[in-house]
């Protein structure tokens, strides 16, 4: 057994009085880890190589990271604040994300890939702890067919045990309607593949075909299941011919068909047809926008899974307008979305009302000041009369401040804030939610 040195103390034995060795705790013992790993972030700040970059395998750069943020969330669960039987819990988390990324050029092509994975530590919630069990993987990959033709593959894949973990910005990685289904394991998974080719100088074609696949497992409160397993399946197309009738200006006409998949609780195939028009007006503002209409064709057996199944055809207008704002230091953008979409945490397809609001400020190199908003409204689409509606309206909001203390160290403060008004059965149900982060981004630069 190793044994602990002691310091000799010269004077007589007589005089000394022996006091047992105490081993002082690393700071904020009995709390998350990452109370104990950000007390050493300034040691790592004074040791690291201020040439530190990263590793170079022929083309191929290898880039590693380290993300470590203490978070307060006051309502970790996501629950109602009106519900005597499961009240709002709130809790400090600790998550540290190990990852890796590699790009590779290579003449024409692009190629890229990452990983990472995910640690939550909670100081109260000890049950909730996620240990390496969050998984997120990205592929990218394209090539340049001569001047005129180009093409793009790209996949992002997460499962993890805790979905509320993915609540960035607008929630763009859950659903489209920025709805946040309750805690449960999920996988997650969206690829695009996009294709361009001009056939003049003004007039160009594109199409996209996009596949996601969401699985989310079941929720119990109290040995009782308030949510279903759902598991679906979507694939989107698209095809956009453009010409540009002015250097600054170019009018488009698009088509798209979708098709979701929901299992056991039903599908649907929306036919789109639109036009629209991208308008750079000065060399700061860009305005886009398009309209047109979408046929819903719907089978629908409801969230019991046990109804008939209630076929549903209707027609429904189609709408997106987006105004972008860039200055030297200053960006704005803002977008308007009015249409039919998937929505994974009600397992069917919705009509959805979104306004985003982004706003970033660079006051000097180092800081860069971020500000977003997003606002959405879905209801059950299609005019079935005999499902119950699925009325869902989400106000997010937050701040983030990024400074860089060296060329691989950015510390960040945010705040990410979530009001969800639930009128039917929708996931996540009524909350309110505010959260607070602090945390340092380490990665080696190129």
């Amino acid at each position: 057994m190793a044994r602990i040195a002691r310091t000799v103390d010269p004077r007589p034995k007589a005089l000394r009085k022996e006091t047992p060795m105490r081993l002082d705790p690393c700071p904020g013992a009995g709390r998350p880890v990452a109370a104990c790993v950000v007390p050493i972030l300034p040691l790592l700040l004074l040791l690291a190589p201020s040439d530190l970059h990263a590793l170079r395998l022929g083309n191929t750069v290898v880039t590693p990271t380290l993300e470590l943020y203490g978070t307060y969330d006051d309502n970790v669960l996501l629950r109602s604040d009106d519900d005597p039987y499961r009240p709002v819990e709130d809790d400090w988390i600790g998550r540290i994300i190990p990852g890796i990324t590699l790009a590779r050029p290579e003449g024409a092509w692009r190629f890229s890939a990452g990983y990472r994975n995910e640690f939550l530590f909670y100081k109260d919630l000890t049950e909730r702890d996620v240990k390496g069990t969050n998984h997120i993987a990205t592929l990218g990959l394209g090539r340049a067919l001569g001047e005129r033709t180009s093409f793009s593959l790209d996949d992002t894949f997460r499962k993890g045990t805790e979905v509320s973990s993915l609540s960035e910005a607008g929630l763009t990685d859950v659903t489209r309607t920025g709805i946040l289904p309750r805690s449960r394991d999920y996988i997650v998974n969206s690829a695009a593949f996009t294709a361009t080719h001009a056939l003049s100088r003004r007039f160009s074609l594109s199409g996209n075909l996009g596949y996601g696949y969401n699985r989310y497992d079941p929720v119990r409160s109290q040995e009782v299941e308030i949510e279903p397993r759902r598991e679906n399946h979507l694939v989107d197309s698209r095809v956009t011919a453009s010409y540009a009738v002015h250097p600054r200006n170019s009018v488009t006409a698009s088509v798209g068909f979708s098709y979701n998949d929901y299992g056991d609780e039903g599908d649907s195939r929306i036919y789109l047809a639109s036009l629209g028009d991208s308008w750079q007006i000065t060399s700061d503002l860009t305005l886009n926008g398009s309209a047109g209409v979408e046929y819903l064709n719907e089978h629908d057996r409801g969230p019991d899974r046990a109804s008939p199944t209630v076929s549903d055809s209707s027609v429904n207008p189609y709408g997106e307008l987006g105004a972008t704002y860039v200055l030297e230091r200053f960006r704005f953008l803002v977008s308007f979305f009015y249409g039919l979409t998937d929505s994974s945490g009600l397992g069917t397809t919705v009509t959805s009302r979104s306004v985003r609001l982004g706003v970033d400020y660079t006051p000097w190199q180092r800081l860069v000041m971020r500000a977003f908003g997003f606002y959405s409204k879905t209801d059950s689409a299609g005019e079935d009369q005999d499902r119950p509606s699925e009325d869902i309206e989400s106000i997010q909001a937050g701040t983030s401040v990024d400074y860089e203390l060296t060329r691989w160290c950015t510390t960040r403060v945010q705040y990410n804030y979530i009001d969800q008004d639930s009128s039917g059965t929708g996931a996540g149900g009524t909350y309110k939610d505010n959260r607070v982060l602090l945390g340092f981004i380490l990665t080696a630069p190129e």
